[in-house]
């Protein structure tokens, strides 16, 4: 048995099992990107001889540079570019190959875990919170959302999915529904902050929130790049994913220095509900911010992390959360300027230092 153990874990870790998962994963993206594009083209009016056109050109980039086809037609606009410009940019699924790599599992779940990622960087958090347990009783729930305003998290959740808000106003027979539910599913419950006057003057609906993006180049942590995220339409949530706004920061100014982008590739000077002026915005106490990301980051040992900061009301910088794993396509779409070289040489350099061990 000792050495069937072996065996298997030597296959296991073996450089040609890597490559067998590897290429598996890829297959697999291939057949999903292709069925995404089939769809979405068919959502359009277009005559067919410009379907087939359009889905041929879209094949042949998404199998040398592994977009998807939002990435390809919304994000990047890649069928306006040459071969040249397409090679600058990283897609989602050539970044999260590189990721595979070097994440190891704790790592992975310090950040996924809501609850975890708390305790660790308390330092930088400045709300109350609360995890549902199987030892929580209702009047334990009932007491909080009498209090306090909240917000209601699975504890590994993303992208937005899942998360809903609870204020004191609610009725009694509301609260007895909303509180079964959360002692049955046993989330994170938090505090709402209240964000600043000039962040959330673009949607006040939404915790307006500033995405830092640090990166390890096997020397030390930088900022590679930062982008600030609106809420529209009322929705509660302004991640990008989640028909939120999204707009590049100059990290040297701290100003946003390009129009606010959709997933869909809508473009905003304006934000569509406020019409308050997109391009030129000055992030408050932008210095601070980054020096703050940089620290935290230092705390940890991972090749990349991507910060979700407010500031709240009482102007103190605090963390939402932060991702392990963050997508590049919000940093490089608005710009439509490709961030590969600078990515990959600091991937490189946190590989040859080794400082993944």
């Amino acid at each position: 048995m000792k050495y069937i153990n072996r065996i298997t874990k030597y296959i296991f870790n073996s450089k040609l099992y890597q490559f067998w998962i590897e290429y598996r994963i890829k297959c697999n993206e291939q057949k999903r990107f292709i069925a995404n594009a089939k769809a979405n083209m068919g959502k359009a009016i277009l005559p067919l001889h410009d379907t087939s056109k359009i889905l041929y050109s879209y094949v042949k980039d998404m199998k040398r540079y592994m977009v998807d086809f939002d990435e390809w037609n919304n994000m990047y606009d890649f069928k306006n570019l040459t071969c040249e410009e397409k090679s600058t940019y990283i897609s989602r699924s050539n970044a999260q190959k590189l990721y595979r790599k070097i994440i190891k599992p704790e790592w992975r779940d310090l950040f996924n875990n809501k609850e975890k990622f708390l305790i660790e960087f308390s330092r930088y958090i400045h709300r109350f919170y609360y995890k549902v347990t199987d030892d929580s009783k209702y009047e334990n729930i009932s007491d909080i959302i009498s209090k306090y305003s909240v917000i209601v998290k699975p504890i590994n959740g993303s992208l937005g999915n899942g998360i809903y808000k609870i204020t004191p106003s609610y009725t009694n027979l509301e609260k007895d529904i909303i509180i079964s539910r959360i002692l049955k599913e046993k989330p994170l419950i938090e505090e709402c902050i209240s964000g600043c006057e000039e962040l959330q003057l673009f949607h006040p609906n939404s915790l307006n929130t500033i995405r830092i993006v640090t990166i390890n180049n096997g020397v030390s942590n930088s900022v590679l790049g930062a982008f600030f995220r609106m809420g529209r339409g009322g929705n509660i949530i302004d991640n990008a994913h989640a028909g939120g706004i999204f707009a590049p920061i100059d990290i040297k100014s701290g100003k946003i220095d390009a129009p606010g982008m959709d997933t869909f590739g809508n473009r905003y000077e304006h934000h569509p509900d406020s019409k308050k002026t997109i391009i030129g915005f000055q992030i408050p106490y932008w210095e601070q911010i980054m020096k703050l990301c940089i620290e935290a980051h230092d705390k940890c040992p991972n090749f990349i992390v991507g910060w979700d900061v407010v500031i709240n009301k009482n102007n103190d910088i605090e963390f939402i959360e932060a991702n392990h794993a963050p997508d590049m396509d919000v940093m490089q779409g608005p710009r439509r300027i490709g961030i590969r070289n600078e990515f990959e040489l600091a991937y490189n350099g946190f590989i040859n230092k080794k400082t993944y061990v």
